[in-house]
């Protein structure tokens, strides 16, 4: 592991306190424990497949939230930070982007003046510094609606 680069099954392996996860029965037994019940949403069904024509052409699958959150958890301190940069290479329809601007924005509340110029300046910038690379041009679509509704909220002078 390089710095704060790593493969997805590395993140997996790591989860849990640096615990390793082998297999995907630990892996959803750790999603089950304290740390992530409240975000797990098993009783309710998630499309993670759009078609199986789009997984055969592009190997199309997507991340649950549990997940997302478990991986963002690993860079935590990252993930909080207004400037810091995020690249997802296949983001789909911004699960992982989403949730890193939801975070960012958190942080601009939290850490920011109260003066709403200052809070639409930084959330402009953590806006700017998340970065998404998609083939699919509804995804595309769809990633930046998720985005703007999230960023819609922040001020409508924002969006």
């Amino acid at each position: 592991m390089r710095g704060h680069c790593f493969t997805f099954y590395e993140g997996l392996q790591r989860l849990g306190n640096h615990t390793l996860l082998k297999g995907p029965q630990q892996v959803l037994a750790f999603a089950r424990s304290d740390r992530h019940d409240a975000l797990l949403e098993l009783d309710q069904p998630m499309n993670y497949v759009k078609s199986k024509q789009r997984v055969a052409d592009h190997g199309e699958v997507f991340t649950p939230p549990w997940l997302v959150e478990a991986m963002l958890d690993l860079v935590k301190g990252e993930s909080e930070r207004i400037d810091a940069r995020f690249l997802e290479p296949a983001c789909g329809s911004g699960n992982f982007l989403v949730r890193i601007l939801q975070r960012k924005l958190a942080a601009v509340e939290t850490k920011v003046g109260k003066s709403d110029f200052e809070k639409r300046h930084f959330a402009l910038l953590a806006v700017m510094c998340i970065y998404g690379i998609e083939l699919l041009a509804d995804n595309i679509a769809e990633c930046r609606a998720n985005m703007q509704e999230i960023l819609a909220g922040v001020s409508p002078k924002v969006s």
